[in-house]
């Protein structure tokens, strides 16, 4: 079936993540899938590190999220609502932010 063009852009943030070795995708895609943001409507593993500089037993993981609104353009403070979401939700299962 055909999808009408939407006329309102997708706003796609990146998220830069140190992991366990043991924090396999499934574990992050879960998480995600969990935030049950509608707006959310694709993320991806975008680019893996491994380097022993990361510290022993860790990797990079470069999150890619889309967000869009099918109906109106998205504004910054609900972007950054969502952004503290993924944040927070791949947090619990043990991901942190890349300094």
């Amino acid at each position: 079936m055909a999808r009408e063009i939407s006329r309102y852009q997708q706003v796609r943030r990146d998220f830069s993540l140190i992991l366990d070795e043991s924090v396999d995708w499934g574990t992050i895609d879960r998480a995600m899938v969990g935030l049950e943001i509608p707006e959310l409507v694709e993320w991806r593993v975008r680019e893996v590190f491994r380097d022993a500089r990361l510290g022993a037993q860790e990797y990079a993981l470069l999150l890619g999220a889309t967000f869009h609104a099918p109906d109106r353009t998205l504004r910054e403070d609900e972007l950054q609502k969502f952004q503290a979401q993924v944040v927070e939700a791949v947090g619990k299962v043990g991901a942190r932010l890349r300094a």
